[in-house]
């Protein structure tokens, strides 16, 4: 049996994570589409934001409940499981009435999550380096 207080730092670290998850998977399963006018690059910019975002709680959640990977590590499964909602939240719109699946929202999804997951392995090897200089 593990700790308690480990179990329950995983499950704070990872809580972020999967309620982003579930927020997408439930606004995807609204029948009507909100208008996108006003918001800059459209749809495709919406899309590449919300997985950036997914891709970088992964990663935070992966790094603090998976100590002993490498951030590269890290950025790889942070972008899969990213990539891998993307691809699975498409499929599930093609069954809401009103709304479409498309492969270019697939690409923009993928696009965000290599970017998301970049973005957190940049700032974690910072704050590695950061560390090392201060131990110094």
């Amino acid at each position: 049996m593990s700790d308690p207080r480990a179990r329950r730092e995983r499950v704070w670290a990872w809580a972020p994570a999967l309620a982003y998850m579930g927020l997408i998977w439930v606004l995807s399963s609204i029948p009507t589409q909100v208008s996108l006018d006003s918001v800059p690059f459209r749809d495709k910019g919406v899309h590449f934001v919300e997985y950036f975002v997914l891709a970088a709680l992964l990663g935070r959640a992966l790094h603090l409940s998976r100590g002993d990977w490498s951030v590269m590590r890290v950025a790889l499964v942070a972008f899969g499981v990213s990539a891998g909602w993307g691809y699975l939240d498409e499929l599930h719109q093609a069954f809401v009435p009103g709304r479409d699946s498309n492969v270019m929202d697939v690409l923009a999804d993928a696009v965000g999550s290599a970017v998301g997951a970049a973005a957190y392995s940049v700032r974690q090897r910072l704050v590695q380096r950061a560390a090392r200089v201060s131990d110094r």
